[in-house]
């Protein structure tokens, strides 16, 4: 019996032994989930973050572009005043001639 005794503790041991791996085992896989699953919220909260930042900076480049232009535009309404004055004089002179006579 004392073989028998000494097979039953050792397997015993090895049971008990076996247990605790396989709670460590399971503690570990469901560390790992939880780990997976912060990294896709972060992931998606990420993606929401690079999407306002393209909006930014799709605006800012709209705004740059936008004065750029804006000195072309002023050098434009400069000229188109300049031409409607002279024009407007003009008029006024050949008005004057033809009417005034």
């Amino acid at each position: 019996m004392d073989g028998t005794s000494e097979r039953i503790v050792k397997l015993e041991h090895r049971v008990e032994t076996l247990e605790d791996r396989l709670t460590k085992s399971e503690e570990s896989r469901r560390e790992i989930y939880e780990r997976l699953n912060s990294l896709e919220r972060d992931r998606a909260a990420n993606s929401v973050v690079l999407g306002q930042i393209k909006d930014s900076i799709d605006e800012v480049k709209a705004d740059v572009k936008y004065i750029k232009e804006k000195p072309g535009r002023r050098i434009d309404t400069v000229i188109m005043a300049a031409l409607a004055a002279v024009g407007g004089a003009l008029g006024g002179y050949v008005m004057s001639r033809i009417f005034g006579g």
